[in-house]
This record gives C-alpha cells, structure tokens and sequence, in this order.
C-alpha cells in the first residue's frame, strides 16, 4: 500500500487549487492526525474529513519538536505507522522531517507528480487556482514548478 501522513497547510493549498483528489489517485490512504483534523474542522476545508482515502489517526506519543501541533502531530504519525512519506509545505517542518528519516515531499512536487501520471492535465492550471483562492505562491516557486512539469 502506498500511503502518505499530510499536514494542514498540503491539504488547504490543494483544496484551493481544486486538486485534493488527486492525493486519492496518488496514494491508497491519507492519514492525518487529530490536530490536523482540529485544524481542518475549524476551517473552511472540513470536506477533507470526509473523503473516502483519508483516515485519521490518534498519536500515541508526540516528539518535542518545535513545530506547530498540527507539523509535530504529523511527523509524529508518520513515525508511528512506519509511513514514510510526508506532505508538507512547512519550511521547519520539512527539515525536521528529513532528520528524523522520513521523505518529506511539497505541493509542488505532488503536482508534478500527478502531471507525469496523467493525474491532472495541467500544473499551472492548479497553480493559478490556489493564486485566485488566495494562496501565496512565490514567482521562482511557479516557475520552477512550470518547469519541473514541463510546461514552460
């Protein structure tokens, strides 16, 4: 089974960019931890709770990283399940992820992904999407993942 943790920040730019259900083609199941949950209840994305490749997942203990909940919940998780790729757009979480052994990946890098799969059509399409749901994306990272996804 190829399953991924996700933290809040991946799950909010894809819903922007209209591409969350690409997480579903990409993995077989999604898990979360209850903070991202918290997280996603309290927000406009609580629909993510609710599709069918994301479980979420109570974390027996929560490492002492200087992260936010939500980041050290899922790191924690991912330690947990033995799963060792990790969603997230979080700077520090990223680098914390990578020391502790995981495969942290970015947004960016699941929608290059996703194109070469056949998984979506168009990486600048979703792009555009989170740039009009207001998601700030900066100019080399657009660019670069044009790019990336052959589409420069």
């Amino acid at each position: 089974m190829i399953a991924a943790v996700c933290d809040t920040c991946s799950l909010i730019k894809l819903r922007k960019g209209q591409a969350l259900t690409c997480l579903g083609v990409l993995f077989d199941m999604v898990y979360i931890p209850e903070a991202v949950k918290a997280e996603c209840s309290s927000s406009d994305v609580n629909e993510i709770l609710y599709l069918p490749f994301i479980q979420i997942r109570k974390v027996s203990h929560v490492l002492p990283l200087g992260l936010g909940k939500g980041e050290r919940e899922a790191i924690s998780l991912a330690m947990e399940l033995g799963v060792k790729t990790l969603l997230t757009d979080d700077e520090k979480a990223f680098r914390n992820a990578a020391k502790q052994g995981l495969e942290p990946i970015r947004v960016f890098q699941v929608l290059v992904y996703a194109k070469k799969l056949g998984v979506i059509s168009s990486v600048k399409w979703v792009l555009d999407k989170m740039k009009q749901n207001g998601e700030g994306i900066r100019d080399d990272f657009y660019q670069q993942t044009l790019e990336d996804a052959g589409e420069l």
